[in-house]
């Protein structure tokens, strides 16, 4: 094996160009420009986002963690400390929107210098190859655009990274303090969201795999389960359910559910993934000139069993995916749900090729990892529309981003409308894009999908009802939501040329005649500013609705 510092963009033993602390600076610089640049060309604050900033509000109004002021409480999220810390921002008084952003940059920050360390400290790397993962993660859309988003899938993925270094580093310095800061970091990130759970008890198996017994654990574990204990405990008697309703809502498609997540992880290889083989040419290259790197290879493979630094952050990844497709994977932009956990993957796959590099020739590694890099970025342009076919059952990449943001304006345009119109908090409106709407319009929204309803969430549905559609736009009951006599019904967000004076929904024959005799569709002229869209927004008012009358209508 050739020494660390043969390991580089150079072309041989001792002449990497990154040598030098200055290049090795300069180049870091250039990386975090990238990411910085990338951020802001794809950052929106998601329309699901939203609805931890409603919980947030309740909660800084001291109303508690409800959906609607005045019913029961409700888990329609699935962030728990990440509405705390919305709910700490509105209380301050500060832009919860914006400033869930500035976390989100913050967190992905603090992401790459763990990756960074990890790559220095654990897997011996040189200052220059150690950037080799972070400039994959800064032309990553998803690593990107979810530091954007508002959510808090970024602060997870910091403390999923943190605490898994954490525990890696158990195994180099032997030192139980590393175990008892993995176990706080993982209270952390299982407080975050409920799959650092999941994470936790993964590590909990490699651990004892591979130290052959649970002993050095133990004080770790109970940290964990003191703590987290604690938390359990209180939320499932607060809320009466041991998962959020949100995964009630979310799951139970069974076998078409996993396929969809077998299409879902597809293309997310595809188009994530697989362009990292790119970056094994080079390593190849000796090969096919007979230059014997058949070994190397051989003993990347052993490396990957000894050493825990490559093995525990591979493994994660690997069962995590694996958990994604059992959920049946996500509909929003940019694969989501993989973005925790792509720091892993590139920490991985980029610190193993920047170590068995100096076998091969200067110029097909850094042609390898240039194309990497290009095919990965790919994904945040215009051209993949052009180039990619539409995901089913899923936003996209770029597109996807494109769709998030139509979304979240459009809705706010809507909630902004029904602000003016209601008179009175208590009355409602039934809508199946609750989060945007339900934080500008600050009026009781009834959710037609289940996330935060849980009659909803646990109702029984017959075999194959569920699973192949729009992951989490599946369920619902029409006859429960009518009988909740809303003021308002919002089935569409599209605006159209001339105002409907007919309500153009299909609905099944019952209800039909409920909304024929309790509701009249209504028609407003709305401007999109920022779509660059206006015309007539329909939806339906129940008769003997108290709310105000239509504001901006259009003179004719």
């Amino acid at each position: 094996m050739s020494s660390q510092s043969d390991v580089g963009f150079g072309s041989g033993p001792g002449t990497s160009v990154l040598s030098g602390s200055a290049a090795t600076t300069l180049l870091a610089a250039l990386i975090l420009a990238v990411f910085v640049v990338h951020f802001l060309f794809l950052a929106v604050v998601a329309e699901d986002a939203f609805i931890s900033f409603r919980f947030a509000q309740n909660v800084a109004g001291g109303h508690g963690f409800l959906w609607n002021i005045g019913e029961a409480p409700v888990e329609g999220y699935t962030n728990f400390l990440w509405v705390v810390i919305a709910a700490g921002l509105i209380a301050t008084g500060l832009d919860v929107a914006l400033f869930s952003q500035v976390i989100g940059f913050l967190a992905a920050l603090g992401t790459m210098g763990v990756v960074y360390i990890w790559g220095r400290r654990l897997l011996g790397l040189e200052p220059g190859p150690a950037l080799i993962p972070l400039a994959l993660l800064a032309v990553a859309g998803p690593f990107a655009t979810w530091a954007g988003s508002g959510m808090e899938t970024t602060l997870f993925g910091f403390f999923l990274t943190l605490g898994i270094f954490c525990f890696v580093s158990f195994w180099q310095a032997r030192r139980p303090g590393w175990l008892l800061a993995a176990a706080g970091v993982f209270v952390l990130a299982s407080m975050t969201r409920p799959e650092g759970v999941i994470v936790f008890i993964m590590l909990g198996t490699l651990g004892i795999l591979l130290e052959r017994g649970i002993r050095p654990f133990l004080a770790a574990l109970g940290l964990y389960l003191v703590v987290f204990g604690a938390y359990f405990a209180w939320r499932y008697s607060y809320f009466g359910y041991p998962l959020p309703n949100t995964f009630y809502a979310k799951t139970g498609g069974g076998m078409a559910q996993v396929m969809r997540g077998v299409s879902h992880a597809k293309y997310f290889v595809a188009y994530y993934a697989a362009p990292l083989g790119l970056m094994l040419l080079p390593i190849l290259w000796p090969m096919l000139r007979g230059a014997g790197a058949m070994p190397r290879i051989m003993e990347l493979r052993l490396v990957a069993q000894r050493n825990a630094a490559w093995l525990v952050p591979l493994a994660v990844f690997s069962g995590y995916g694996a958990y994604i497709v059992a959920v049946g994977g996500d509909y929003m932009a940019m694969f989501r749900f993989f973005a925790p956990v792509l720091p892993l993957l590139y920490l991985v796959f980029g610190a193993a090729v920047a170590r068995y590099w100096a076998a091969a020739p200067r110029w097909p590694r850094l042609a390898g990892l240039a194309a990497t890099l290009v095919l990965i970025a790919l994904q945040s342009t215009p051209l993949e529309a052009r180039l990619l076919p539409q995901i089913p059952n899923n936003h996209g990449t770029w597109r996807g981003v494109g769709v998030e943001r139509w979304h979240a304006q459009r809705l706010r345009v809507i909630g902004e409308y029904f602000q003016s119109l209601r008179t009175d908090y208590d009355q409602s409106l039934a809508t199946d894009a609750i989060g945007v709407i339900a934080f500008v319009a600050d009026m009781k929204i009834i959710g037609k999908h289940g996330l935060v309803d849980v009659h909803i969430a646990h109702k029984e549905f017959a075999p194959g009802e569920l699973g192949s559609g729009l992951p989490g736009h599946e369920r619902g009951d029409l006859d429960y939501i009518l009988s909740k006599r809303p003021d308002f019904y919002m089935y569409n967000r599209a605006f159209t040329e001339e105002p409907l004076a007919e309500q153009p929904a299909p609905f099944p024959a019952e209800a039909a005649a409920i909304v024929a005799a309790e509701y009249a569709p209504e028609s407003v002229y709305l401007e999109d500013a920022l779509n660059g869209e206006a015309g007539y927004f329909t939806y339906l008012r129940r008769k003997d609705s108290a709310a105000g009358s239509p504001t901006g209508e259009r003179a004719d």
